[in-house]
């Protein structure tokens, strides 16, 4: 039925493809060195205390205070961390809504899909062929839940 071309031309594609999903998961992570996390850390730090004023005098009681309030990092992480939170219970609240999942199929063929059968009582065979299948099938369904 398949010849050594059409078997050929089957299996390369389906090896390649193969190939590569067992490639793609034998992936390592690979640890960080100890300059690479002082340079990542550096670029946070840099990226956090971008926004804030220069320190162009000697600063006094009030504005050391004013300035802690202003730039206080446990604060910022924490608005943020706040926000992120909030995101997760909005799509949180995506999953009680209901799901409506409708799909169809359909399915031919070039004849009839015939067979003989056998009389139950008498037992002797029928000869004409019948069938219990159109030749084109349309299927369907929904699920909602």
């Amino acid at each position: 039925m398949f010849g050594p071309r059409c078997t050929a031309r089957i299996l390369k594609p389906l090896l390649l493809v193969s190939t590569s999903v067992l490639a793609a998961c034998s992936l390592a992570p690979q640890e960080l060195t100890s300059v690479e996390l002082t340079a990542i850390a550096s670029d946070k730090l840099g990226r956090v205390t971008a926004n804030q004023e220069p320190v162009s005098r000697p600063i006094d009681l009030y504005e050391a205070m004013a300035r802690a309030l202003k730039y206080n990092l446990d604060h910022q992480v924490e608005l943020a961390d706040q926000a992120v939170r909030q995101r997760e219970l909005d799509l949180a609240h995506y999953s009680l809504l209901p799901s409506l999942v409708a799909g169809s199929g359909y399915a031919g063929r070039d004849s009839f899909n015939a067979a003989t059968s056998i009389n139950a009582i008498t037992g002797q065979p029928s000869l004409a062929t019948s069938t219990s299948q159109e030749r084109q099938i349309g299927t369907g369904d929904i699920a909602f839940s």
